[in-house]
């Protein structure tokens, strides 16, 4: 797990923590990708007719949190989080992650822990999940992740305090091959790894334009 840790840090900032919600909340799991899902086979004429898996978190006694996958309205597994969770993405092949204001939990679609339990400086705010391998995290201070889940190594990590607070950020994003986008009220960047950049999307349209014969 080396390359996966080397950026995660122990310990939590000052900063105001996600309120977790006193509600259940249903979050819907990414499909397979296209290509992926159209393959000829017995149970790809079968999977179109199953409803898309989703994670449900239950408030319990102690602030605890069941975690539970559901698909076709049966139980695929249910765990029990020690603290309330304020952010889960996921993906029907390869993982669920679930972040309270302290820890990150990442499950495989099975249920079993893939990871150690990661604490981040900071704390979750935003998580997002490719429909392939990918997970990207968003935490107060602006750090932002991306992590490659089934090779458990580190894609990036970089900070986005530059760009906006936190607490703007309207939304992040990660497509099926890792690229990395963050949106705010005015404006939509895409994290470039190569460059170890964030651009700004109109730009890049703008200067396109620019080159164009």
């Amino acid at each position: 797990f080396e390359e996966l840790h080397a950026d995660v840090l122990k310990g939590l900032s000052n900063q105001q923590q996600a309120q977790p919600t006193s509600s259940v909340t249903t979050t819907q799991l990414h499909p397979l990708p296209a290509q992926q899902s159209s393959v000829g086979d017995s149970s790809s004429s079968t999977s179109t007719h199953s409803q898309a898996p989703v994670v449900t978190c239950t408030p319990l006694k102690n602030n605890k949190t069941k975690v539970t996958q559901r698909q076709d309205n049966k139980d695929i597994w249910t765990a029990v989080i020690q603290e309330p969770v304020v952010a889960v993405a996921g993906n029907c092949k390869h993982f669920v992650a679930c972040a309270t204001a302290h820890q990150l939990y990442v499950f495989s679609t099975a249920g079993r822990l893939l990871l150690p339990t990661l604490e981040i400086l900071g704390g979750i705010c935003q998580l997002a999940a490719s429909p392939t391998s990918h997970l990207m995290a968003l935490t107060y201070e602006g750090d932002c992740y991306c992590w490659d889940i089934p090779k458990r190594a580190k894609i990036f990590s970089c900070s986005t305090a530059h760009l906006a607070n936190a607490a703007n950020v309207r939304k992040i994003s990660v497509n099926e091959h890792g690229v990395c986008a963050l949106r705010t009220d005015q404006k939509t960047y895409n994290y470039n790894v190569g460059l170890a950049l964030w651009s700004h999307k109109s730009n890049q349209d703008l200067l396109l334009e620019t080159l164009s014969p």
